[in-house]
């Protein structure tokens, strides 16, 4: 159970009843390369969140990649310079991070919403057809974004209890196998909801897309 429902049109707080207004910023880095929240090498967390408090911003979205869940890596002392509790060793993985941060956020009393940003992590900025990170279901199994899910609320909602939401994909769009410079992408899974302009058809996935043997960005 969230600590937020809606009422009619607004969002409301579930255990006062009082209507809530989200003001949100987004605290990148956890889907990119690094796997790590930006910022912790280089000022505290009590810092930065002050900072986002001081700013009047009651929410934070986190985006992550499917690998801040799966991966065994570990986070090296580096990341965390500035933050050296939060690192343990060898236990300190991309998962254990970020609960540990979430966990800090709502303890603030800041509301969080996962954001599942892609699938392989990127620094590059979002969003190309050809990047393989359109839809939650690819390049993975269908059921494996099912257990991703079930791996990171199991971390985290016991000790987030101001966790608001989760975006299954942010930035869905067309997938694209065959992409070559200066031409149209090809053999692209378009959704359901982009057909109409991409002008593809097909039979739904389980992504909520369908095939075409075309599209063009």
């Amino acid at each position: 159970r969230g600590p937020l429902v809606a009422h009619g049109p607004h969002v409301v707080s579930r255990s006062t009843g009082e209507r809530v207004k989200l003001t949100c910023v987004t605290w990148y880095g956890a889907e990119q390369l690094a796997t790590v929240v930006g910022g912790l090498q280089h000022q505290e967390i009590r810092d930065l969140m002050q900072r986002v408090h001081d700013s009047l911003f009651n929410c934070v979205r986190v985006p992550f990649s499917y690998a801040t869940v799966m991966s065994n890596a570990f986070v090296t002392s580096q990341l965390l310079k500035r933050n050296s509790e939060l690192w343990r060793g060898g236990d300190t993985t991309p998962l254990t991070l970020l609960t540990q941060v979430v966990a800090r956020l709502s303890a603030k009393g800041f509301y969080v919403i996962l954001v599942n940003q892609n699938s392989v992590p990127s620094n590059d900025r979002c969003c190309s057809m050809c990047d393989g990170n359109g839809l939650w279901d690819r390049p993975t199994p269908p059921e494996t974004p099912f257990a991703i899910w079930r791996t990171l609320l199991s971390r985290i909602a016991d000790v987030a209890p101001h966790l608001a939401g989760i975006e299954i994909r942010n930035e869905p769009r067309a997938v694209c196998q065959q992409c070559t410079d200066n031409k149209p992408p090809t053999n692209c899974t378009i959704p359901v909801w982009k057909r109409e302009k991409y002008g593809g058809s097909g039979s739904s996935s389980s992504g909520g897309g369908g095939s075409s043997s075309s599209c063009s960005s």
